[in-house]
């Protein structure tokens, strides 16, 4: 049978080593406990032949916690406790503020959210990937899709894939069959951009955002929001800014007609000309009421007819 030197050792997430997923890996690191045995031990997680010998053997176990541990007591990463639902201890992997901690069990899918200084879940431990929401105290929470949960638990939003708040916003994705429709929400979990465009992009320098919205009839049209997720236009079509204006299409029978909007969204040629051309280095463009009349409207950049 041999002689048995057993280590104790103890599970952790290390935080600093993350694999490819983002995800914390888990690792052993001793707890200085030490003992020998006849008998091959239980709960070994490392087996191996030592040098001086071959009938002593090196053997690493598992620690296991007190049945008085208590969230509060912890003193480190991994340090084992007992949540609410009795024998079931889980890890504390990390404080996520002054109240709360990040647990996780050694079960797949088992990360939650727990009151530092109480027995209560705040976030269900069935998540692969938990992490702070903005800087108003709510929690991200993943597993196949996003939640968004307040400090209470309650749940804010859910949907495919919530993308990183950037000055205050994140870009809320719903999977379709073959695509994904996008929104926005702020950093309260408020939605401020319906989930309902095929394209979000910015629109300027000045915070705004074009969404597009694809339908089945061939009746696509762009809208401009700020960052609030107020409307501030909608046509057709809204092509690219180029030299701060950009043009805007409304369609009609058998066509449509042009004009101009600046990079706040301001009209400044209203769409009602068949026939417009860009802005020349002089800053002016030329419009038709009809391609037939050899006459042009001249107009600058502020929509200023010019004569």
């Amino acid at each position: 049978m041999g002689r048995y030197v057993v280590e104790v050792a103890e599970e952790y997430f290390d935080w600093d080593d993350l694999d490819s997923h983002g995800n914390p890996k888990k690792k052993l690191r001793y707890t200085g406990e030490k003992y020998e045995t006849n008998s091959e031990p239980e709960n070994s997680v490392g087996l191996s032949v030592m040098s001086d010998g071959y009938s002593e053997k090196h053997t690493v176990v598992r620690g296991s916690s007190s049945s008085n541990s208590d969230y509060s007591n912890y003193k480190e990463r991994g340090q084992m406790a007992l949540n609410e639902y009795g024998n079931m201890p889980f890890t504390v992997v990390k404080e996520l503020d002054e109240d709360l901690l990040l647990v996780c069990t050694d079960k797949q899918y088992s990360m939650g959210v727990v009151k530092k200084n109480s027995n209560k879940v705040v976030v269900p431990l069935a998540f692969n990937k938990i992490m702070k929401f903005g800087k108003n105290g709510l929690i991200k929470a993943s597993l196949f899709k996003d939640y968004i949960f307040d400090r209470k638990g309650k749940q804010l939003a859910c949907y495919d894939h919530i993308h990183e708040l950037k000055n205050g916003i994140a870009l809320a994705e719903k999977r379709l069959y073959i695509s994904s429709d996008f929104g926005y929400i702020d950093d309260n979990a408020k939605q401020i951009i319906p989930v309902r465009f095929s394209k979000i992009t910015d629109f300027g320098d000045n915070g705004l955002m074009k969404a597009h919205l694809h339908t089945s009839n061939n009746s696509d049209c762009d809208y401009i929001f700020d960052r609030n997720g107020k409307e501030l236009a909608c046509y057709d079509r809204i092509n690219e800014l180029k030299n701060g204006v950009a043009r805007v299409e409304k369609r009609v029978y058998r066509g449509s007609n042009h004009g101009y909007i600046d990079d706040n969204a301001k009209e400044i040629i209203p769409p009602k000309y068949p026939f417009i051309t860009d802005f020349d280095e002089d800053g002016y463009a030329y419009a038709k009421l009809d391609r037939s009349d050899p006459n042009k409207i001249k107009f600058d950049k502020t929509g200023k007819e010019i004569q």
